[in-house]
């Protein structure tokens, strides 16, 4: 499912008000203009090439995050993370990641980090029976036919 994809003139999304577990794989593809990306924290996987060929920037990773799989072209200079376990894939050489004073261990994807990140309480999944895209409706107008200057809010 690619919800975002090709969605040329989209800098920001928040997605944190969804109720979400995963993130289908290419769904921001070449998102060309995005930026910042908030996730909701509920996501616990971020699927294969999520961002491919996107210019995404900086992300905000949800605290329940156990698996990421990236395309190496990706190119985030911040990562934001507020969970406790170590995530394992490789960001950029000039990529700063910002983690919660809480945080247990002294790297977070192989990168040394700053423990100033700001966290939100977890709010908890709910459960998603009837459809296994959460993000998906079906009454949305491809993204690409909305100007640009309008805000996006999936809630």
């Amino acid at each position: 499912m690619e919800i975002f994809r090709e969605c040329y003139n989209v800098e920001y999304i928040d997605l944190s008000a969804a109720y979400a577990t995963s993130l289908p794989h290419a769904m921001f593809y070449e998102c060309r203009s995005l930026k910042t990306l908030i996730l909701p924290d509920t996501i616990t996987t971020i699927g294969d090439a999520a961002f491919s060929k996107s210019a995404l920037q900086t992300i905000y990773i949800p605290p329940r995050t156990s698996y990421f799989n990236i395309d190496n072209r990706v190119q985030f200079n911040k990562v934001y993370f507020c969970g406790s376990n170590n995530i394992n894939f490789q960001l950029p050489d000039d990529c700063t990641v910002h983690v919660s004073e809480f945080y247990p261990y002294e790297h977070f994807m192989n990168k040394n980090i700053i423990r100033d990140a700001l966290c939100q309480p977890l709010r908890p999944p709910l459960p998603m029976k009837h459809n296994s895209h959460p993000l998906f409706c079906s009454r949305l107008m491809p993204l690409n036919e909305i100007s640009p200057f309008i805000m996006i809010y999936i809630i």
